[in-house]
């Protein structure tokens, strides 16, 4: 599943600057858009998906061999949920106030090209950041309560 993510994430990128006319940008008669751009922007948002997916299944792995080497074999799932839980909320929140000052910045630069400008406002980065933090705690639950249902000497085992 990485290898394939990382062959489509990889290969794509590539594709569209094997396609780039530098003359034409240069120039700033390069159209962009068209028919691609809803493919383009699924592609993106399915990538974000997955790599918050991947990021957050190896941190939980990590934590549950963590808990489960040094904690007795005596705990509840509601309170293993919970301390991943916060860890991730915390460097979820951390990310999105280091990238909205940047994003806000880049898109306003980016705006001030075209005749008719809008205002950037706040409830899109809190809509953005919303809806990545909702993606990552959904993930990290449902890892976090698969990690806790799981038997343990099946876990220690592998290692």
């Amino acid at each position: 599943m990485a290898i394939l993510v990382g062959l489509l994430a990889g290969s794509y990128p590539a594709f569209i600057a094997a396609n780039l006319q530098p003359v034409k940008i240069l120039k700033g008669h390069l159209h962009t858009g068209g028919r691609n751009a809803p493919l383009r922007k699924i592609l993106v948002t399915g990538q974000f998906c997955i790599t918050i997916a991947l990021l957050s299944a190896t941190f939980v792995i990590a934590r549950q061999m963590q808990f489960l080497q040094s904690k007795g074999l005596g705990f509840e799932k509601e309170g293993v949920v919970m301390l991943l839980s916060k860890e991730f909320v915390a460097l979820v929140v951390l990310a999105n106030f280091v990238a909205w000052p940047l994003a806000w910045y880049a898109m306003n630069r980016w705006l001030q090209g075209f005749a008719y400008r809008i205002d950037i406002g706040w409830m899109i980065f809190a809509l953005a950041g919303g809806l990545a933090l909702l993606i990552a705690l959904a993930t990290v639950s449902l890892q976090t309560i698969k990690a806790a249902l799981a038997n343990p000497v099946d876990s220690l085992r592998c290692e």
